[in-house]
């Protein structure tokens, strides 16, 4: 029971942290979490060093623990994964995948394009987060799908954090074009191309936004 209830607990803390609903610098009260919950701070504090260890949290004497957010380092380290990663998905699919699933891929990523196009930024995420979906359903490799999904949180909110710039917005809906080009040709080099220029792109975010924290910064506080 305890165990089940900590890895609940784990998972709502890891994922407002990365989402920001608790901002960086917030004081994250153990005695307050037990006392909502109805349970021993003990657990919470197990939960809390588990999330120092990511360094999603730190503690600091006299304060207790506070909110790190997210760590720029982390997000392109992830960013590496996902590369790696993804290039196996694409190249199963591209072997494997259906001609049916194949068309729904290229639909969403149409509609990713015109929303982005339309300056309807959260819509082109939700878009960009359904043709992931679909991809993962239409391939068989949960191993490969297990490490990406590891970072799924991660990467939801750095879709949230751009295309604020109108460059960022005018990159993305072209590389929307290279992508659908790729998929309608069945070209998997022009996938790669696809596949770099987003973690390009994606890394620039990450070092030019002031919305994440270098680990750097943290050992400096």
């Amino acid at each position: 029971m305890f165990d089940k209830m900590r890895e609940d607990l784990y998972r709502k803390l890891k994922r407002e942290i990365i989402n920001g609903e608790i901002p960086s610098g917030s004081r994250i009260i153990e005695y307050q979490i037990a006392n909502d919950l109805g349970i021993n701070k003990v657990h919470v504090h197990k939960v809390l060093n588990e999330l120092e260890q990511e360094g999603l949290v730190q503690y600091i004497p006299m304060k207790g623990f506070v909110s790190c957010g997210l760590c720029k380092e982390d997000l392109i380290e992830y960013a590496k994964i996902r590369l790696s990663m993804e290039d196996m998905l694409y190249s199963e699919f591209f072997e494997t995948g259906s001609d049916k699933d194949k068309a729904e891929i290229i639909e969403i990523a149409k509609r990713a394009q015109a929303m982005m196009k339309a300056g309807l930024r959260d819509g082109a995420v939700d878009e960009t987060i359904a043709l992931y979906e679909k991809l993962y359903a239409s391939v068989d490799m949960p191993h490969v799908l297990e490490i990406i999904r590891k970072s799924d949180a991660y990467f939801r909110t750095m879709y949230r954090s751009v295309y604020h710039d109108p460059k960022d917005m005018s990159k993305a809906i072209k590389n929307w074009s290279r992508f659908i080009k790729a998929v309608e040709t069945n070209d998997l080099n022009l996938m790669h191309e696809w596949m770099y220029q987003r973690y390009t792109n994606s890394v620039e975010r990450i070092n030019a936004s002031e919305d994440f924290y270098s680990r750097k910064d943290l050992k400096k506080s």
